[in-house]
């Protein structure tokens, strides 16, 4: 920064401490406490004014054209004379009917399953809901929470914790969302999506900590520990890529990792489709399409045998 910002800030610091040493009496660390607070308050107001400036700079506007632009606004949000007041129109709506009493069908009440009252299961928002491969991509992102180079990423980052995270973060994620999205219905399609919800970690450690302009928490060992994190999440999918391959039978290793399988990965998932699928399956670990049987032709039937019993042979008295 230069002198001059450099001044601005000092003066506005000083200025903070100055307005809560004259009316604060408790205690010194809180007072401190106080004061650091009012400065990152009062820079993250000085940066946002610099950002528009800057904005309004590339943009070519002046601040006449603010001026003018607002008046014109006025204007048109002012009444017109002799207009007289302004009316209301109401829509008038029927009222809805009453609820119905009692168990309907159809509907689901407090006391009831997750049967409907036809006999059948009710139709959820995933056919994944509760399923095995759930189960296994979990188990994944559990060992990743209690591994201790990955507690950055186990809990959201937080306006509190880092106040100007947004403002280079569009997408936040965090393994404890994830697990959420698992444990929830209608949560991952594909373990695809599931994936890049794991890598957009790293994404985001790297637009934070690795960006050209000046942040409040710069921490260059995170995005290591990201990296980290998502290099053991695809060494356990590899490892459990044939129970995934069990489990769902869309599963693709090869789309999930973004590469081809280890050969001995590759083996395990050859079994699996083998035992599952007829036809086998291919390197990715999709099952081989069977050719359907040909119908037989009416030239390919056996001609009927004539009358006398087996073999044409008259049948003795």
């Amino acid at each position: 920064r230069d002198d001059g910002a450099r001044g601005e800030r000092g003066g506005g610091g000083g200025g903070a401490a100055a307005g809560i040493g004259a009316a604060f009496t408790g205690p010194e660390d809180e007072k401190a406490e106080l004061i650091r607070q009012r400065k990152r308050k009062m820079e993250m107001l000085r940066r946002r004014k610099k950002r528009f400036a800057q904005l309004q700079a590339q943009a070519g506007v002046s601040a006449q054209d603010l001026e003018k632009l607002k008046e014109m606004k006025e204007a048109e949000a002012a009444p017109k004379p002799g207009a007289g007041p302004l009316k209301l129109k109401f829509a008038l709506k029927a009222a809805p009917p009453p609820k119905p009493k009692g168990k309907v069908k159809g509907r689901r009440g407090d006391d009831e399953d997750d049967y409907t009252d036809y006999g059948g299961p009710r139709k959820t928002t995933t056919r994944f809901r509760g399923s095995r491969r759930d189960e296994i991509l979990q188990e994944i992102i559990e060992s990743l929470q209690r591994d201790r180079n990955c507690d950055a990423f186990n809990v959201p980052v937080t306006k509190k914790i880092v106040p100007d995270y947004r403002e280079f973060v569009d997408r936040p994620m965090d393994l404890s969302t994830i697990m959420k999205n698992l444990r929830r219905a209608g949560g991952y399609d594909t373990a695809e999506s599931w994936m890049q919800d794991v890598r957009q970690i790293l994404t985001n450690a790297k637009l934070y900590h690795e960006s050209e302009e000046e942040v409040l928490m710069r921490y260059p060992a995170i995005i290591p520990a990201a990296q980290y994190l998502v290099d053991e999440c695809e060494k356990a999918v590899e490892r459990r890529a044939a129970d995934l391959k069990l489990a769902d039978q869309f599963f693709d290793a090869e789309k999930v990792l973004g590469r081809p399988l280890s050969a001995e990965a590759q083996e395990a998932v050859d079994n699996v489709g083998k035992m599952v699928f007829p036809g086998g399956v291919t390197t990715s670990g999709a099952p081989v399409e069977t050719p359907p049987k040909e119908e037989p032709r009416e030239d390919d039937q056996p001609a009927p045998e004539p009358d006398g019993g087996f073999g044409g042979v008259p049948e003795l008295e």
